[in-house]
């Protein structure tokens, strides 16, 4: 039969293990970033990790890319036309190749890095995406929930299809 261990050398081991947990979390540095530094709303929805090392941020102002160092801001406004039809952004997704997809309340869109700007698949006012739906990678396949029903791309053709 096994002896039990004694509640005092039992509450050495957990303040130790608490003594060691709490140091690790010491080493951590959280930054708070808002539109004060260049983000394009304090309102994030979704933030994503892309293939080169650049976070994006969905908000309901439009969308940040940052590099660690400054943010780089696509919106509806900005003079030059970046292809957004839309500020407010409901999710975004990186698929296996490294593109960012976005959806906006008009559709679906994809970064076109060399261009710098966002290419629709759809029609305008031809997609309505369900607000807090999110986006759904499946190998080549995308999934969007919209007001006429479930649709598929396919990221490598952008053809869409009803599920």
């Amino acid at each position: 039969m096994k002896t039990p261990v004694p509640p005092f050398v039992a509450l050495i081991f957990f303040l130790f293990c608490l003594q060691s947990a709490k140091s690790q979390f010491n080493n951590q540095k959280f930054v708070t970033y808002t539109t004060e530094d260049g983000l394009t709303d304090n309102y994030v929805v979704k933030v994503v990790l892309d293939n080169k090392g650049f976070v994006w941020a969905a908000t309901r102002n439009g969308i940040s890319r940052f590099d660690g160092l400054k943010f780089t801001n696509y919106t509806v406004d900005k003079p030059a036309g970046n292809g957004l039809r839309s500020s407010w952004i409901t999710d975004l997704a990186v698929d296996r190749r490294g593109v960012l997809w976005v959806s906006t309340e008009w559709g679906i869109c994809y970064y076109d890095e060399p261009a710098d700007r966002f290419h629709y698949i759809n029609k305008p006012n031809d997609m309505v995406v369900l607000y807090k739906a999110p986006l759904l990678l499946q190998g080549d396949d995308l999934w969007i929930a919209t007001e006429h029903g479930l649709k598929k791309v396919n990221t490598v053709t952008n053809t869409i299809f009803p599920a």
